[in-house]
């Protein structure tokens, strides 16, 4: 059976056009069946209609009987790394604030195969048996619990590297800065104001003019500086927005 839905990367489409509340809650209802009914847990970006959806989808959960775990903003690769039996994300990437969607990782935090994201889309008009609802749980330190985990596995010494972090007014706003400047870096941070209609907006990965004039400003303010300052390194990064 060919995918209706899912596409190369989860489920997208434009908010009230594409992707209603309707259809993410039968989503949530048949990957929360695919999985036998276990805990999911939901992450999100910052768009305006992420928390519209992410309730939706985990009404689904409770209808099939399964646990929804709500973490509100966190970036996609916290979601995967913390996957119960399911991850979802509430995103779409790199796409303008209009859009969302829907991505679910396995309990290992692996992207679903095209064969499986078959079978979910098969359980849409599933009929539950019985009335066993299931739970919806919220977590507020899936942030703090990411941020550390990042910093001890992956964080260097950066002390003396000055650099501007766009975040895409996204859901890595909370974190890279202050991952950043916890490893000793001089951290500009832009496109860090996430308001819920701004993000991908003039920054992020598909428009780096911020990012290339803030670097370069930078640049200039630096060699106005006397000789005597010390020496430093300049870096630039441009994160996804999920």
């Amino acid at each position: 059976m060919a995918r209706r839905y899912f596409g190369t990367d989860g489920v997208r489409g434009v908010v009230g056009r594409d992707l209603t509340p309707d259809l993410i809650e039968r989503l949530g209802k048949a990957a929360t069946l695919w999985s036998k009914g276990g805990r999911v847990f939901v992450g999100r970006d910052t768009r305006a209609s992420g928390p519209e959806l992410e309730e939706a989808f985990a009404r689904g959960i409770v209808e099939a009987g399964g646990n929804a775990v709500l973490a509100g903003v966190l970036p996609t690769p916290a979601v995967a790394l913390l996957a119960l039996d399911l991850g979802v994300v509430v995103s779409a990437s790199h796409n303008p604030p209009e859009y969302n969607g829907i991505k679910i990782f396995d309990r290992d935090g692996q992207k679903l195969t095209d064969a499986a994201e078959e079978e979910i889309e098969s359980l849409l008009d599933a009929v539950i048996p019985g009335s066993v609802a299931g739970e919806i749980d919220r977590v507020d330190v899936a942030n703090d619990s990411y941020l550390e985990h990042i910093t001890e596995r992956f964080g260097s010494e950066l002390s003396g590297l000055r650099m501007v972090v766009d975040c895409a007014n996204g859901a890595y706003s909370a974190i890279a800065p202050q991952a950043f400047e916890q490893l000793g870096a001089q951290v500009t941070a832009i496109g860090a104001e996430p308001d819920g209609t701004n993000i991908n907006v003039g920054c992020g990965a598909t428009d780096l003019s911020l990012l290339q004039r803030t670097v370069l400003t930078g640049r200039r303010s630096t060699a106005t500086r006397s000789w005597r300052s010390s020496p430093t390194t300049s870096a630039s990064i441009s994160l996804p927005s999920r």
